[in-house]
């Protein structure tokens, strides 16, 4: 099954090789390709080229930030908008060899067990020639890289590890992002044959800020890794065979490591003290709210309770006052019908005197 491969490339100030690596992408022999790029900001001929590749394949997709994000912002970007099952990082002024990914993924497919997928290199540009990468160990690998920056591998895993890690600025961006997998377990395959071009130039990679903070850019690696390194046999022996320098480094690092332990560790109590405060002080409002509560239900009861009484009250009066007011009426109607009697009688008298 050919899953969709996506070739994910950061693109900034390259236009001068970005053809020959937009062409190299495109050449691949597997058949389910994407191409993601990314123009981070470049003041170059980037993004025309782009645009210009875009509008002739559909395979190519292409999105710019509005400004220079860097190499760590604009890998993630790249991933994170690919579709891919297979994630291949290309950066634009290498070149990847046509049946590169055929030939990873076929390593992918009999292999389930396989995370990482790389090759053999050699170097273009500057200097023209085969460049090998130390083999693979677990071990090894803390203290030289020895995965090509353009490894295939799942964006199952990417989003597993987090992606490539904001605080590596000075660089060992990739080297980082490889001992991420490493800790997670996963096992790398190199194949046995030179399908990648690596390219030196004059124009400025990421690695020349290495060159300028080595310290730095390793102590960013360690920290990020430390359990990787303190339970690794070699680290002791290594760190005995270090100058006096890079002792004191080493020493630095795991006390400034130890330092935010404490602290978080500080924090951590601070906070817990902090909310079992609120916690408690939320109780006693709460219990005040009860009382409150409770204490206006009474009052209402009561008050509830004598306006029922009095307005039974009122009632019993109001039955009085009709009873009343019926005998009365009773009354009225008799000496009324006994005046009408006595009215009629006279009347008769009166008519007998007349007419005797």
């Amino acid at each position: 099954m050919n899953e969709l491969v996506s070739i994910c490339m950061p693109c900034y100030n390259q236009g001068q090789f970005l053809r020959e690596a937009l062409d190299s992408a495109l050449n691949q022999t597997y058949p389910n390709i994407e191409i993601i790029c990314v123009n981070d900001g470049s003041t170059d001929d980037t993004a025309d080229i782009l645009k210009e590749y875009e509008e002739k394949h559909n395979s190519i997709k292409v999105f710019h930030n509005e400004e220079n994000k860097g190499a760590v912002y604009t890998k993630n970007l790249s991933v994170e908008k690919a579709n891919g099952i297979y994630i291949l990082p290309f950066d634009s002024d290498d070149v990847l060899h046509p049946a590169y990914v055929e030939k990873a993924i076929k390593i992918f497919n009999e292999n389930p067990d396989i995370g990482i997928v790389y090759c053999r290199q050699e170097i273009i540009g500057n200097a023209e020639k085969a460049w090998e990468l130390d083999d693979f160990d677990p071990s090894n690998i803390l203290y030289r890289n020895c995965l090509l920056n353009s490894s295939l591998y799942r964006k199952s895993d990417f989003i597993k590890i987090g992606g490539y890690n904001p605080n590596m600025k000075i660089g060992l961006i990739d080297w980082n992002f490889w001992l991420s997998f490493i800790e997670m377990g996963i096992k790398p395959y190199r194949i046995d044959e030179v399908l990648f071009s690596y390219r030196i130039h004059d124009f400025g990679r990421i690695t020349d800020n290495v060159k300028k903070n080595p310290n730095e850019a390793r102590k960013q690696l360690i920290l990020n890794h430390i359990n990787l390194y303190l339970n690794d046999p070699q680290f002791y022996k290594r760190l005995f065979a270090f100058s006096p320098k890079q002792i004191e480094t080493l020493k630095n690092i795991i006390e400034n490591k130890n330092e935010i332990i404490r602290n978080n560790a500080k924090k951590a109590e601070q906070d817990r003290i902090h909310y079992s405060e609120i916690a408690k002080n939320d109780r006693i409002k709460l219990n005040n709210v009860i009382e409150t509560l409770k204490a206006n239900r009474e009052k209402n009861q009561k008050a509830y309770d004598e306006k029922i009484s009095a307005l039974n009250l009122n009632i019993d009066e109001a039955v009085k006052q009709l009873d009343y007011e019926k005998s009365q009426h009773k009354k009225y109607k008799k000496l009324t019908n006994l005046l009408l009697i006595l009215f009629i009688i006279s009347i008769i008298s009166i008519i007998i005197l007349l007419v005797f």
